[in-house]
């Protein structure tokens, strides 16, 4: 049976935005009010994706702030949630079912906050919410608040829930139920607020907006005569319900409640447009448009529905104002068309021309005519300029096109030059009247010459009072810009316009034109975030950069099209110059206006990361480079990120421009600060090269009177940080060629643009850093690999291995091809400094050489260039392996055909003599090809030093490569094996003997009578013996001779007939002279040293010694060499013995001639050379809170091979190995950091600390004495967790005073841990990790101290980490509303870190001391301390016992309390107990019920005729604690009595004196008694004494005011009565609840506290004893009150 597959549902995702005169509208604030913008569609960023829905069920989606969709699909068979992130690549995902998250358990609702990028899900089932978080890059989701059960607060039962919605930027989730309350609970309390407020009946929608203020409920109401009673099972919100009014005209209303204190009655009611319906209302959202206005948007039937919502803060004007409807690609609705009457005439229908169209726009009809508008009549009529002639009675679409502003176009000449250099500082040379500027403006043919004439004077005249204004507004000077030519001419076509106006334009070469056109361009190149360097690949962020090593990384970096440019002007000196300082300084405006850049500036945040321009001068020929840098101290940068921004900096420039304030204060100090870790990162001694620089130090806006203190002053500033960091201050370390201090005018002055000079007489007076742009390219980019991989060395070793690893892997090509590359495309041998070819003769020698040579061999070759010459196997030279035979073989017949083609080998008078110069011919090439690989090696390596190690071993490799060329064609020229030529295989062949011909000779018979005619070769045949042979040509002996078999026939060269004439008397002869004796050569069975396995050599030769001669030891013809080749390993050559039996000499030892390199390990102490290598680019940092991206890199050491050679004719050297005879080199100490494990790079065997550039934290764990988990940045972390993901040298800087936390040194007796002078502290409590080793907070001197290592920390950091932490606890310490996150308000303990505590009664001249013993400078907290002694006296008397009032309703512990104090006095209970939870929450997030609350005590009192103290100063209890206790308190009954409790209050808060915690009396009664005078005198008079602020707060808890009377009267009479009161706000007050919501609502809202958690990196492993056992810092420390 066939079934049909369901068709799939497309969803498409539409990301709208505001056309430019909309948002420009917006932006300019004036009229945002009413104006209502038009949102536009395209369809480029349209995301769209499938679903079949037998398989999948839509849920809801969200626009991430990254830009991603985030989809929430269930599957229909298991329904499972699945939560799907992505962005173009959604439909690949959602098809794949790729979720970044999957939900296997029941979702009824879900919610997203996009303030706090939290996201709820609600089980109606198991009434259970869960509220997950993103991470930052929006890529992992990690559980918040895991299971809170809600139906706690409801008796047990899960609740029947319409909706689930988040409260933006509060963490308050709002649960509306389907009765139409609205519950809101809090994720920070973790409790419902005490109030709920009820919806009104008819209730679709509720969303709330987007600044959390308020909650919108879009309510369809209900007739008049519909039946609103329900019940509370019954749902009110389906319209199909009896009752609701049906009539499509009645319009919905948006009923508005304040999310502050909601109550059921809406604070607003706005009618809603009446395209609202209820079907466009069910899906309405609030859209938030640019920070201006709110909007109600929908889709409904294809059309985009929106309203305009205005919420004034006074909360009493809301209105809406209707959008129109559109529709993706349409601007307005309605339609148009043409007046029958009049085809100038445009009328509408559903339009709005007053409101949409302005006279001098254009209307475009059907997307064919445009014409302009020149008069409106109405919203439905309009005039335009021609006739239409579109079809008329036909609507159509339309749009509307804004005219431009008058004179904007032209207005564009003013404003860049406003923020543009008119004329830079590089070209001042230049006279004013000598530049040329063009205004040409071209125009339709249809004007007439006057109209022409006439608009372009108009023109001029605007241009030259623009130019004016300019001058005026920038003091600029404008001189240039009177000689503008305006002119306004028409032309057909733009070809024709442009050849015109080129006579007014200066003379210059296409190519230099489009050079200066792409370096008004500005590129980006780096960026810095999450602590590290993020070098760009042609503008921005690449994969391709991710390489495994800084080689492959700086070549995949990539400048765009300024490499273009560094190309075309290679031979270019270069200077860069940089500008660093604060955020929007103006530091691109002067970079442009020194150097003519074109960077761009704006009083906001606009230069991310670092962005290059070049600017080439051909007179001097030289490329100016300018880098214009983000501003330091920005809020969205860390301490690591600028300091790695500032290395950057320093290291590439020239000249570095640093704009700061006019006095030195807290940015001018911060900025140095950022200059200090700079110079921290890199390695001294490798520094000094790479940092040459300049620092201009510029302060701007500088009054002339003021210039020469300034100087003064920061001089003394600069000097004094000199003294106090020694030789390790930024400006010996950063600036090699020092500071130069320069006050500069303010903008305004006429002398602003004109100090430009003295920054240009810098600029020339450096030196250039890069000899040619090649050179530049290289080391920049070499040097953002370095930053990328945090490779803190110096430069030149990287540029030298990079260089020498670059020229090996192209040697093998080199010296077989003459190419650096083949593939894909041949590359010439160059100078890669230069760009310049390696020359290329015809000869050996140079051209001028050549014409001395007369040889006629060296003739031969002149077709042929040495490049690309094919002279060995490429593959086979990279490996290190000889040619194979039958390569060789191919190679030869080439050159042999070539040579035999000028010289035949068959004419030639003696083989031996044609082999001489056949192989003269090979030595030329060989010797030519050596020649330009020497050339090629020197050139690219002349910069180095040559007796760098790396260098040393190319050049060995080189030689080594070109003697096995050598060899390779030095021939065998030994007798051919199958005739008497000479053998053309290499010398060291092991194959037969051969001459690479047919063997036969190639003459003719010598008997030429015989054969015919004589002197006729047409009839002689060819000489029939070998080639080669003695004698004369025959063409058979037995022809013309003898021909009986020669006597020695079977010998070695013998002719096998015999030669003499016919019927001769003797023996029988051939033609040979000498008949070889032809036995194997004597030379066998002996050792050779190459040979393995056992195996012993022969040589393969046969003896020449003649027949006739008696002899029993054979030779061959191999007399003047012994063939065993050299023992020593890789070298080509043979034994240098001449000898060919030197074998079998006794003790014999075949070695060449030559030395070699040794095949040892450097034995020296130390380590030889220590490198960075990243383990992998880009790693990422998982916890239980998520992930992020960071750079992972690891410290290698190397032992290098030794660089000894081994003299001629010894097997190994003397003395150890070593791997350089350089003086000036050294080995490495082999000590490493115990924390990132990285090396000391000091000379092994120093003395005193260590040092080392540090690296990440790889080898330390967090841990901490206070909490599980803590914040460190903007990440968030548990105990146990790795701290890889930091650097040792910037990880204290967050900290700032801080103690750490080590393995203890005492651990049988901790008493020594607190010994004054040992700089640790014991910790009493177990610590992860390792629990049950004990452990120690130490300073931050102590715990590098234990390293052996330098602190990298300067001077100052030091002196500020070894402070004590603890803070002051008083109000005026927190920040406030707008207050400047820079500027701290703390104060701190004024003594040493882990100093003995001061006595609190002696109190010091100025600041005061705790009473634990610190120091402060502040004055004694008289506001909100950190801690409180809690007093609540609770009327308990019969009058409480009324039932009208009690415990809340819908609470996990209402039923507890109402078990026994069903009434008053039990709401009196839970709202104690609200106000105790909230305290701690307040104290410590996260914690429940059942976690004491360490920084306050308590005190309880019930009282009716007669006080009772409950408990009184109780310290570390609980909320539960305090419940129970107050649960189990006596029933309400008895009298009243305010002075026996007054007194109960008096004696708790005198016994519990503590003049760090604030007595807070909270005295609640319903009823009245008289003023208890006496006692409430006595407690202010005594804490007035004490000097102590007691605040007091009476509640009235009754719906009566007449008992208020006395309460009120008490709380005023403390508030009048205090001595010693806070600053700011009252110490009393008094206030009255009249239910219980009220009750519990004032309670909670009086508990308030902060606390700060400082993070610590412990050593991982470590234990007693152990050297290494450090940590990094501290999470928490000590408490500080």
């Amino acid at each position: 049976m066939e079934m049909s597959k369901p068709a799939l549902v497309k969803y498409s995702v539409w990301k709208g935005n505001l056309d430019a005169n909309d948002a420009k509208t917006l932006e300019a604030g004036e009229g945002h009010e009413t104006f209502v913008p038009t949102p536009r569609f395209t369809s480029y960023d349209q995301i769209e994706f499938d679903i079949d829905p037998l398989l999948l069920r839509f849920r809801c989606a969200y626009i991430l702030k990254n830009g991603n969709v985030l989809l929430f699909l269930q599957e229909i068979q298991s329904c499972y949630t699945l939560a799907i992130t992505g962005s173009q690549d959604l439909r690949h995902r959602v098809e794949k079912s790729t979720a970044l998250k999957i939900f296997k358990r029941p979702i009824s609702h879900i919610s997203f906050d996009e303030s706090k990028s939290l996201l709820a899900l609600y089980d109606s089932e198991s009434a259970n919410l869960n509220v997950m978080c993103f991470d930052e890059g929006f890529t992992e989701l990690f559980i918040k608040h895991p299971q809170i059960n809600i139906g706690a607060w409801y008796n047990g039962v899960s609740p029947d829930i319409f909706d689930v919605i988040f409260i933006p930027t509060s963490e308050e989730v709002c649960f509306v139920e389907k009765s139409g309350r609205v519950r809101i609970y809090s994720l920070v309390t973790t409790e419902f607020r005490p109030s709920a407020f009820v919806l009104p009946p008819g209730f679709i929608r509720v969303i709330a907006t987007n600044d959390g203020s308020c909650l919108m409920a879009i309510v369809q109401p209900i007739a008049p005569n519909a039946n609103t009673e329900t019940d509370d099972d019954t749902s009110i919100i389906q319209p199909e319900v009896d009752g609701v009014y049906e009539n499509p005209a009645r319009t919905l209303e948006a009923h508005i409640f304040f999310c502050t204190q909601p109550t059921s009655a809406a604070d607003i009611i706005v009618p809603l447009p009446s395209s609202f319906t209820p079907e466009v209302a069910r899906s309405v959202e609030m859209i938030n448009v640019r920070n201006r206005q709110l909007h109600l948007t929908a889709v409904y039937n294809g059309a985009y529905v929106s309203v305009i919502a205005e919420v004034s803060l006074e909360r009493h004007c809301w209105q809406f104002q209707e959008n129109r409807k559109v529709t993706p690609g349409k601007v307005y609705s309605g339609a148009v068309q043409i007046s029958t009457d009049d085809l100038m005439v445009v009328i509408g229908r559903g339009t709005q021309f007053l409101n949409d169209a302005r006279v001098d726009d254009h209307i475009v009809i059907a997307n064919n005519e445009r014409r302009r508008i020149t008069a409106i009549t109405s919203d439905a009529v309009l005039m335009v300029d021609r006739p239409v002639t579109t079809t008329q009675n036909i609507f159509l679409e339309y749009r509307i096109e804004r005219r431009a502003g008058r004179g904007g176009l032209l207005d564009v000449y003013k404003n860049v030059f406003t923020k543009f250099p008119v004329q830079s500082c590089l070209d001042r040379d230049v006279a004013p009247k000598d530049r040329n500027f063009i205004a040409a403006i071209p125009i339709g043919a249809q004007f007439s010459c006057e109209e022409v004439g006439k608009y372009t004077q108009l023109l001029q005249r605007h241009m030259k009072n623009s130019f004016e204004d300019l001058r005026k507004i920038t003091t600029k000077d404008t001189r240039s810009l009177n000689n503008m030519i305006v002119s306004l001419d028409g032309y057909s076509d733009v070809s024709s316009f442009i050849s015109a106006k080129c006579e007014y334009s200066e003379v210059q070469t296409f190519g230099d034109w489009l050079v200066r056109a792409f370096c008004l361009i500005p590129i980006q190149i780096s960026m810095a975030t999450q602590n590290r360097f993020v070098p760009l690949r042609d503008g921005v962020v690449s994969q391709e950069v991710e390489q495994p090593d800084i080689g492959s990384i700086s070549e995949a970096i990539s400048f765009g099209w300024y490499e273009s440019i560094i190309t075309y002007y290679s031979n270019y000196q270069v200077k860069v110059v940089s500008s660093m300082g604060e955020q929007s300084s103006g530091k691109s405006f002067m970079l442009n206006h020194l150097l003519g850049t074109s960077f761009d500036g704006s009083a906001m945040r606009c230069t991310e990361g670092a962005w290059m321009s070049m600017i080439p001068k051909h007179e001097s020929k030289t490329i100016y480079v300018g880098l214009d840098f983000e501003g330091l101290q920005s809020i969205e940068r860390s301490h690591q990120e600028d300091a790695i921004l500032t290395v950057f900096n320093c290291a590439t420039s020239s000249l570095v421009l640093m704009k700061t304030n006019f006095t030195i204060g807290r940015d001018a100090n911060a900025m140095f600060s950022r200059f200090q870790d700079g110079a921290n990162l890199f390695d001294a001694q490798n520094g000094k090269k790479l940092f040459t620089s300049k620092l201009a130090l510029i302060i701007k806006d500088v009054p002339p009177a003021d210039r020469e203190g300034v100087v003064t002053e920061f001089k003394y500033k600069i000097a004094e940080m000199v003294a106090r960091e020694g030789e390790d201050n930024f400006i010996t370390r950063l600036h090699g060629n020092g500071v130069a201090i320069v006050p500069y005018p303010i903008f305004n002055d006429l002398a602003f643009f004109t100090h430009l000079i003295k920054l240009q007489n810098m600029l020339d007076a450096q030196k250039c850093k890069y000899q040619n742009a090649l050179i530049f390219s290289k080391s920049i980019k070499v040097l953002m690999a370095k930053l990328k991989v945090c490779d803190w060395s110096g430069l030149d070793a990287n540029l030298i291995n990079m260089r020498c690893a670059q020229l090996h892997v192209a040697m093998p090509c080199a010296v077989g091809m003459g190419l650096e590359e083949m593939e894909p495309y041949p590359e010439v041998l160059k100078n890669k400094d230069t760009g310049t070819e390696v020359g290329d003769y015809l000869h050996s020698t140079s051209p001028e050489d050549a014409e001395k040579v007369e040889d006629e061999s060296t003739s031969i070759f002149m077709h042929q260039l040495d490049t690309g010459l094919k002279l060995y196997e490429v593959m086979e030279l990279s490996a290190n392996k000889e040619m194979t035979p039958t390569a060789f073989a191919e190679l030869l017949a080439n050159f042999a055909s070539i040579f035999d083609s000028k010289k035949p080998r068959s004419s030639a008078s003696s083989d031996t003599d044609w082999f001489k110069e056949f192989c003269e011919f090979l030595t030329q090439l060989v010797d030519r090809r050596s020649k330009r690989v020497h050339d090629w090696l020197a050139q690219n390596t002349e910069r180095f030093p040559a007796d760098n190690v790396e260098v040393t071993n190319l050049s060995y490799t080189v030689e080594q490569s070109l003697t096995q060329l050598k060899i390779v064609w030095t021939l065998c020229g030994l007798t051919c094996g199958d005739c008497d030529y000479r053998c053309l295989l290499s010398q060291n062949h092991s194959e037969k003997h051969s001459c690479m011909t047919d063997h036969e000779c190639k003459m003719l018979c010598c008997f030429q009578a015989e054969h015919g005619e004589v002197e006729s070769e047409a009839t002689t045949p060819p000489c029939g013996m070998k080639a080669g042979h003695e004698g004369d040509h025959l063409c058979s002996v037995s022809t013309h001779l003898c021909g009986e078999p020669c006597i020695h026939k079977g010998r070695r060269n013998c002719q096998t007939a015999c030669s003499q004439q016919s019927n001769h008397k003797g023996e029988h002869l051939c033609q040979s002279r000498t008949h070889f004796c032809g036995a194997s050569c004597s030379l066998r069975d002996v050792e050779d040293p190459n040979l393995t396995g056992g195996d012993l050599f022969a040589c393969a030769n046969s003896c020449i010694i003649p027949v006739e001669e008696e002899h029993d030891f054979h030779r061959c013809e191999n007399q003047l060499a012994c063939p065993i080749k050299c023992p020593i390993s890789g070298c080509p050559h043979r034994c240098q013995s001449t000898n060919h039996f030197h074998a079998l000499e006794s003790g014999s030892v075949h070695q060449c001639a030559s030395s070699h390199r040794c095949q040892g390990v450097c034995e020296s102490e130390g380590i030889c050379r220590v490198e960075m290598q990243p383990q992998t680019c880009e790693d990422t940092y998982i916890n239980s809170h998520g992930s992020f991206s960071y750079t992972k890199f690891k410290q290698v050491h190397q032992r290098l091979p030794c660089s000894v050679m081994i003299p001629p004719n010894e097997i190994k050297h003397s003395g150890l190995h070593i791997h350089t005879e350089n003086p000036d080199d050294f080995h490495f100490c082999h000590q490493r950091c115990p924390f990132c494990n990285y090396f000391c790079t000091l000379e092994v065997g120093h003395q005193g600390e260590h040092d080392t550039s540090h690296g990440s934290m790889e080898q330390t764990v967090f841990t901490n004495a206070d909490e599980d988990e803590f914040e460190y940045g903007p990440h968030k972390f548990n105990r146990n967790d790795s701290g890889k993901c930091f650097l040792c040298q910037l990880y204290c800087k967050e900290l700032k005073r801080h103690a750490h936390i080590d393995w203890c040194r005492h651990p049988d007796d901790s008493h020594l841990c607190d010994r004054d002078g040992e700089g640790s502290k014991h910790i009493h409590e177990s610590l992860l990790p390792d629990p049950s080793k004990p452990k120690d907070y130490v300073t931050h001197e102590t715990c590098w101290k234990r390293t052996g290592f330098k602190d990298p920390y300067s001077e100052e950091e030091k002196k500020f980490f070894s402070l004590c932490d603890a803070e002051c606890s008083g109000e005026e310490h927190k920040p406030g509303e707008g207050h400047d996150p820079f500027i701290s308000l703390k104060s701190y303990c004024r003594l040493p870190m882990f100093h003995a505590p001061l006595d609190p009664s002696i109190q010091p001249q100025s600041g005061h001391i705790s009473r634990d013993g610190h120091q402060f400078g502040c004055s004694n907290p008289s506001g909100s301390v950190a801690g409180f002694h809690l007093v609540f006296a609770l009327d308990r008397s019969g009058s409480m016992e009324s039932g009208h009032c009690g415990p809340l309703h819908g609470t996990p512990y209402g039923n507890r309390i109402r078990s026994r104090h069903p009434d008053c006095f039990g709401a009196a209970i839970d709202a104690a107990y609200r106000f105790c939870v909230t305290r701690n929450s307040a104290i410590r997030s996260g914690v429940d019920s059942d976690t004491p609350n360490d920084k306050d005590i308590i005190t309880l009192i019930t009282f009716d005729h007669n006080a009772q103290t409950i408990c009184s100063g109780l310290a570390n209890f609980t909320p539960n604690s305090i419940l129970d206790t107050l649960i189990s308190s006596p029933r309400a009954t008895g009298g009243t009595s305010f002075h026996s409790t007054v007194e109960a209050i008096r004696a708790s808060v005198t016994a519990h004196y503590d003049r760090d915690l604030t007595p807070i009396i909270i005295f609640l009664s319903d009823g009245e008694d008289s003023m208890p005078m006496n006692s409430l005198s006595s407690l202010v008079r005594e804490n007035n004494a004490r000097g102590q602020t007691i605040y007091f707060y009476a509640v009235l808890f009754s719906g009566y005011y007449g008992g208020c009377t006395v309460l009120q009267a008490m709380a005023e009479f403390v508030e009048q009565n205090q001595t010693v009161k806070p600053k700011s706000g009252s110490t009393s007050g008094f206030y009255q609840a009249i239910d219980e919501v009220k009750l519990s609502e004032h309670f909670t809202g009086l508990a308030d506290s902060l606390k700060t958690c400082k993070p610590s990196l412990l050593k991982i492993g470590g234990g007693i004893g152990a050297a290494s056992n450090l940590t990094l810092g501290r999470i928490g420390g000590q408490r500080r009150i």
